[in-house]
Order: structure tokens, then C-alpha cells, then sequence
């Protein structure tokens, strides 16, 4: 086997081969999917690959277009947009 070969990031698929020998493979995994900052869920609406074929993609297809999109599902964004906006009310009220 190359030594290139002997990690564990590659999965190992039995392939037989016309001739009727079994040959190994190894195949790339895919990583994991993006997961929300807050509470662990996964995003969606963002791709599942690897970070070289990630950066080929134009910035529509990369993120999701809204507040922190990327890094926060929706309902935890919308959770802190909430805080942000009682925070902005009540200095507001104080200063009146």
C-alpha cells in the first residue's frame, strides 16, 4: 500500500474488478455537515465538501444570504436579533 494511503481520512471500498479479482480503493470522505454555533444544529443550505472545492464556489452558493448566515441556524438568528433590538429599545427609553 503507498504510504500516502495509510491514514485514516480515507474510507476503504472493495471493488471487484471485471476480471473477478477484489481490488481496495480508497475514497475521500466527505467532512461533516456546518453545524449552528449555538445550538448544535445543522445549517442548511450550505454545501458538503472540502475546503479547496469550497473556495471555487461564487459567495451565493458559499453562505446563506441573511444575518449570520453560515454560522447560525435560523431560529437562533432570529433569537438574537430579537435580544439585539429589546436592547436597543430600552437605551432608548432611557435616554428619553
Amino acid at each position: 500500500m503507498r504510504p500516502g494511503l495509510r491514514t485514516r481520512g480515507f474510507k476503504k471500498v472493495r471493488k471487484k474488478l471485471p476480471s473477478g479479482v477484489l481490488t481496495t480503493h480508497f475514497k475521500k470522505e466527505n467532512p461533516s455537515r456546518h453545524k449552528c454555533g449555538v445550538c448544535d444544529s445543522e445549517l442548511h443550505g450550505l454545501p458538503r465538501m472540502k475546503p479547496i472545492r469550497y473556495s471555487n464556489l461564487n459567495k451565493s452558493a458559499r453562505t446563506v444570504n441573511r444575518k449570520f448566515g453560515g454560522s447560525l441556524c435560523s431560529k437562533c438568528s432570529r433569537d438574537s436579533i430579537k435580544k439585539i433590538v429589546k436592547v436597543i429599545v430600552k437605551v432608548n427609553e432611557n435616554v428619553e
